[in-house]
């Protein structure tokens, strides 16, 4: 057998507007673990003769749990409820963000919901890119003087025109170079 990775780089622009109907879930239920177990029937983990069947399901149901928890940064979000969920996906930033879980109920397939699972999933890493991009930018902004970088430490964040003041400062005195591409 060979594992297959499917990739897909997340756009700059900034993403459409989330589904009504996908939300982020922290709380497992049975029936939320029976669509992780429908997202594996065909893995690896179900089909290896050497894996016996409780052991594919204490893995997903660790892998579920875990993703719930939020460990490591990890998010659900599903389609319905966790009482009646009709759709889940699972999503484990990194370089690059991963999907760990898709899982779209038989009866609800062919209707595009995995594809909104999938949309929600960019959604969140695009926000978590950006915030990442962002709390860099802050970082750099603060390292500019002695009186933000105080600031940053004692509150966790600047204003923005904190920020704009620290950039400034950093390209006065060469530690803050910000470089723009274009076309």
């Amino acid at each position: 057998g060979c594992k297959v990775d499917f990739s897909k780089p997340v756009s700059p622009a900034a993403p459409p507007p989330p589904d009504a109907e996908i939300s982020a879930c922290r709380e497992n239920s049975r029936a939320l673990e029976q669509l992780a177990f429908q997202s594996g029937a065909h893995s690896r983990f179900r089909l290896d003769p050497r894996f016996r069947n409780q052991e594919f399901e204490r893995l997903y149901r660790e892998w579920l749990e875990s993703s719930l928890r939020g460990d490591a940064g990890k998010r659900v979000f599903i389609a319905g409820t966790a009482a009646t969920p009709r759709g889940l996906v699972t999503v484990e930033p990194g370089e690059p963000f991963r999907i760990g879980l898709l899982a779209v109920d038989a009866g609800q397939r062919g209707q595009g919901l995995g594809h909104r699972l999938l949309a929600a999933a960019e959604s969140f890493c695009h926000e978590n890119r950006a915030q990442e991009l962002r709390e860099s930018l802050v970082e750099a902004a603060a390292e500019s003087s002695d009186e933000l970088i105080e600031k940053y430490f004692s509150e966790g964040t600047l204003s923005d025109d904190e920020i704009i003041a620290g950039a400034h400062a950093g390209m006065k005195n060469g530690s803050f170079c910000p470089v723009f591409c274009g076309s």
